[in-house]
């Protein structure tokens, strides 16, 4: 039997101790936040709440609507120089959630690091040894949630909903609602552990994919109307210029999850979205059915992230980005195994 037991070792200890022994947070997590670190704030900062401490989340992007439901108190607080500088120059410990890069923070980088805080990174990421003085990295965690929740359990403090309720979606968006490669019996056992306090999964569920927009809706069917295959149909690409979004009524990130719809289908072994930002950068999000390592074609192009799924930003236009995409996926997966393509 697979048990969620204490996290072991250093840096863990070490990370508890500084849990206990600081009384002012700050938490913070990547630009453009994800299920996974909204849902690992909102744990960590509710748990910290609960004993007392002065703690405050403060991301360098604002909460978007599809994660508006875990913003209850308000706690989710987007960065304003004016009024967090002071904050972030009283606190004891910064906590970095999700990432393991400065580059990934944003505006928050200069602050933090001339706070003269206590950094401490958790994150569940390949790659660097990570960016802070404490660096609680574990690549075998379905999501960093779920690191925070084990870090946390085994401290004796008692979890209540708003804990539960951030771990167990962190868990359930880095897993694909339990459908990727990472739903390992270590993940089920910690959203079980989790749904124990009370939740219930049904309404997370809804609130996490069964409430799209019609602009959501609009904007998936002009992607998908747009697909064009490669490589003989094993690679997928979703090109979503601006100006479909704004046509539809949509938002940037209401494309978030198309990348996973196109990988359900049944030749395809990679696919990519190319989205088309403001400031005419495309954000490159890419996916792998199980045997190419986009991770490391995702580093050849300046990103990073899973191994079978990662993401870059590259300069525009649409075309351009694609081509030197395709120019590193191709040789990879050409390299591969075939047995991945039906995973």
């Amino acid at each position: 039997m697979v048990e969620t037991t204490r996290l072991p070792g250093e840096p863990w200890r070490s990370i508890e101790r500084a849990f206990e022994d600081h009384r002012r947070f700050l938490i913070t997590t990547h630009v453009h936040p994800d299920g996974d670190g909204l849902g690992a704030e909102l744990g960590l900062w509710a748990y910290l709440r609960s004993r007392g401490k002065d703690a405050r989340i403060v991301n360098s992007d604002a909460v978007t609507e599809r994660y508006a439901f875990l913003d209850g108190e308000g706690q989710f607080e987007r960065y304003d120089p004016a009024v967090h500088d002071l904050f972030i120059a009283s606190c004891e410990v910064a906590v970095l959630l999700d990432f393991s890069r400065w580059d990934r923070i944003g505006r928050l980088e200069g602050p933090i690091r001339n706070s003269g805080a206590l950094t401490v990174c958790i994150d569940h990421h390949p790659g660097t040894g990570g960016p802070a003085d404490l660096n609680g990295i574990d690549t075998g965690a379905s999501s960093t949630g779920q690191l925070v929740y084990e870090l946390l359990r085994p401290l004796g403090h008692p979890f209540d909903p708003r804990m539960a309720t951030g771990f167990y979606v962190s868990i359930l968006t880095d897993t694909g609602s339990f459908r990727f490669s990472n739903s390992d019996p270590r993940a089920h056992r910690a959203a079980a552990e989790l749904l124990a306090h009370g939740l219930e999964p049904s309404r997370l569920y809804e609130h996490v994919y069964g409430n799209w927009s019609v602009g959501r809706l609009r904007l998936l069917g002009r992607v998908l109307d747009a697909m064009r295959l490669e490589a003989g149909g094993r690679i997928i690409l979703l090109p979503v210029p601006r100006e479909s979004i704004d046509a539809t009524g949509a938002d940037s990130t209401d494309a978030e999850g198309f990348v996973d719809i196109a990988r359900s289908a049944a030749v395809c072994r990679c696919v990519v979205l190319l989205l088309e930002q403001r400031d005419g950068r495309i954000k490159v999000s890419l996916r792998s059915k199980g045997t190419v390592d986009v991770n490391a074609v995702a580093g050849r192009l300046g990103g990073g992230g899973h191994l079978y799924a990662a993401a870059t930003v590259l300069d525009g236009p649409l075309d351009a980005a694609a081509r030197a995409v395709l120019a590193e996926l191709v040789p990879a997966l050409d390299a591969a195994p075939d047995e991945g393509a039906a995973r």
